[in-house]
């Protein structure tokens, strides 16, 4: 059940997840956990929270906006803007209009895909940093990203660790005035 005053992160009572349907994580933990998918628990996310802002400004290209908001959470817990395209016709929209220092793509995603998406940037000489996700776990997928113009691949779900990890090298240092 989902409701408004649920606990977070969802306890597993018999067999039910007891939701808050403001809280973001915990509705991709829940939906995860009965896909029979791993997902960092309260004590990891507080772990979690630690991580240092990244100040970083992401295209992101998905186009299933559960995915969206998730990655849209994610992001902004680890102190990045977002604009998000449905599709890699919208990416490419974006990014001739905007600036951006990374780009995060989805690898499947109807009418132009990542794979497509990637290529075309390069082709623009577009220098930024190119992440691809995919569902897809199946050996050789990292290799296609790369050959497309990708920086690095993360297969979803991936924990907020492992998002933090692909995007630091990339992050941008704030100085603070003494």
């Amino acid at each position: 059940p989902a409701s408004s005053n649920a606990s977070s992160p969802p306890p597993d009572e018999a067999g039910a997840w007891h939701v808050n349907l403001n809280h973001l994580s915990a509705i991709h933990q829940a939906v995860s956990q009965a896909q029979g998918l791993w997902v960092a628990r309260a004590d990891e996310q507080t772990r979690q929270r630690d991580l240092k802002k990244l100040n970083l400004h992401l295209l992101v290209a998905e186009d299933n906006i559960i995915n969206q908001l998730i990655l849209r959470d994610q992001l902004e817990e680890l102190g990045c803007t977002v604009e998000l395209a449905a599709d890699g016709h919208e990416a490419l929209q974006l990014y001739t209009a905007g600036t951006f220092d990374v780009v995060l793509t989805d690898v499947n995603m109807p009418h132009i895909n990542g794979y497509e998406l990637a290529r075309e940037l390069r082709r623009q000489g577009c220098p930024l940093p190119i992440i691809g996700a995919t569902a897809n776990a199946m050996r050789g997928e990292a290799d296609l990203c790369l050959a497309a113009g990708m920086n690095h691949c993360l297969v979803k779900p991936f924990a907020l660790r492992a998002l933090f990890n692909s995007l630091a090298p990339y992050a941008r240092i704030i100085h603070e005035a003494p």
